[in-house]
């Protein structure tokens, strides 16, 4: 395998079940327990289920569409993918969106799950800097893992984001405090660190895979390179 035989090319509706399995491998890292699911209180299959569903309603302005995604082929077969979007770009938060998705297309119990856990969610949460590329749900299918793809990806997406928002010059990307992994992978493409979330609940580790969520940021001009 090398890089030219690798093709990136906008997700389409077909992809979806791609898709779905990237946000939720995305989501666990390398932990054991996807949020997705874990603080809905879903099984994986219940949670590709719902997703799958939220998704082909192609809502803007979170990863929970088509619409924000590029995948990578190998050899006609979809082995990567990431999603962007420009937070705000349209003056509603992407978690805006997201709730509206989970409220319409979750069960009510799943609802209530969440809510019974607010307390501990809220401590993990990281506000998104409005006017910046969001970089979200990276995942690389194992065998194709060491081939440079998602920087690959991130610059395909940072091209876009030039063209359609000339004035966006930050990327940035949310990911686990615990995926020393992936934290030093970013590092290494030029990310920094900006500001992070310690829960500090014993119970943080049923529901999402790390203790924290940690937002790094580079100059978009420097994922064009």
């Amino acid at each position: 395998m090398n890089n030219s035989n690798y093709h990136i090319r906008q997700a389409t509706e077909n992809d979806i079940p791609f898709l779905v399995k990237t946000i939720l491998g995305a989501d666990a890292g390398n932990g054991q327990v996807a949020s997705y699911a874990a603080v809905f209180g879903l099984s994986i299959a219940e949670a590709t289920q719902y997703i799958s569903e939220m998704m082909t309603e192609e809502m803007e302005g979170c990863e929970l569409s088509p619409l924000h995604f590029l995948v990578a082929e190998y050899e006609n077969e979809v082995v990567a993918a990431t999603a962007a979007w420009v937070e705000e770009s349209d003056g509603i938060a992407s978690w805006v969106v997201r709730s509206a998705l989970f409220q319409e297309y979750l069960p009510a119990e799943a609802i209530e799950h969440a809510q019974s856990i607010s307390e501990l969610a809220q401590s993990m949460v990281l506000k998104r800097s409005p006017g910046t590329m969001q970089l979200e749900s990276l995942f690389v299918e194992p065998a194709h893992r060491g081939k440079g793809l998602a920087l690959k990806l991130f610059a395909a997406q940072s091209e876009l984001i030039s063209k359609n928002f000339p004035d966006v010059k930050i990327a940035q990307l949310m990911t686990y405090t615990d995926n020393l992994p992936a934290i030093g992978a970013y590092e290494k493409m030029g990310f920094s660190k900006i500001r992070e979330t310690i829960s500090s609940d014993p119970n943080v580790l049923k529901y999402y895979p790390g203790h924290g969520m940690l937002i790094m940021e580079i100059e978009l001009k420097n994922l064009l390179k």
